[in-house]
């Protein structure tokens, strides 16, 4: 009887005297995350988040204020975008043009390899019936 109560004590893991890693690793990420809630919202990401649709309504009022205060190296800087935009689809539409050309030129040679591989079975075929005929 006494072996058997050695024997199940003697199959149980000895008790951790820490808490696990998983278990410090959790009170980190509650910790965190209590943290997060509790910081007063940034201003600045609501209304991103607002322009994005995200939550809220977009308020008309001050996108504008924004935009005005650097309109002049804003223009600018969205006349080089518009130049640069234009400048890809002109080259994207070259590369394209280019697709469609090498698309062309590979047919043709995908049509001349079907019709030398057929021209070349029909040799072979001709070369055994005649070998062995």
């Amino acid at each position: 009887m006494q072996d058997d109560d050695a024997r199940s004590h003697a199959r149980r893991p000895p008790k951790a005297k820490g808490p696990a890693p998983d278990d410090e690793a959790s009170a980190e990420l509650s910790r965190a995350a209590r943290e997060a809630v509790r910081q007063p919202p940034d201003p600045r990401l609501e209304r991103q988040f607002a322009h994005l649709a995200l939550w809220g309504e977009p308020e008309g009022s001050e996108a504008a204020p924004l935009r005005a205060a650097g309109s002049e190296s804003g223009d600018a800087e969205a006349g080089r975008l518009r130049a640069a935009l234009v400048e890809l689809g002109e080259t994207l539409g070259e590369l394209r043009a280019t697709s469609a050309r090498l698309e062309r030129r590979l047919d043709v040679v995908n049509r001349w390899l079907v019709g030398l591989t057929a021209a070349v079975v029909i040799l072979a075929v001709l070369v055994l019936v005649r070998w062995l005929g």
